[in-house]
């Protein structure tokens, strides 16, 4: 024997209503929503090919600060972000990976010394990041 529900049946109704209205757009048309994201992010990758194959190491280093490489890693970054922010369909996560993938770039491009224990507490260090800012967007969420 089913269990019935102890709610009324108007707030059944309007609880079904809101959950309909949550999943009303499907995957597919979110992605097609979000594909100037895609669009925005050609160019930087571009950008990235021509410096990859036309510019020497050593030329884009200094461009704006010394032994930075920002000529490279601005347009790694924010190539990086629009797409990835386009397949997970969330900016703040685009972002953060992103962040992460720049930060290693700068690192090897610094030659830092890459050992296998070196990468674990980045990725430490990043996974406690999304676990504390899901977690401010959950109470703010809630405080709604």
């Amino acid at each position: 024997m089913p269990a019935k529900s102890r709610l009324k049946p108007e707030l059944k109704q309007a609880l079904l209503k809101k959950h309909v209205k949550f999943n009303d757009i499907s995957k597919p048309k979110k992605y097609l929503k979000y594909i100037p994201l895609l669009i925005f992010s050609l160019p930087f990758y571009i950008l990235i090919y021509y410096i990859l194959r036309n510019v020497y190491p050593q030329d884009i280093a200094n461009i704006p600060v010394f032994n930075s490489y920002l000529g490279l890693l601005v347009p790694f970054f924010i190539a990086n972000a629009f797409s990835i922010s386009y397949i997970f369909l969330n900016s703040k996560k685009g972002f953060d990976i992103s962040l992460f993938l720049t930060l290693m770039l700068f690192l090897k491009l610094q030659h830092f010394i890459f050992e296998y224990w070196w990468f674990i507490p980045i990725v430490i260090v990043f996974v406690i990041y999304e676990k504390f800012s899901n977690s401010i967007e959950q109470k703010k969420r809630s405080r709604n």
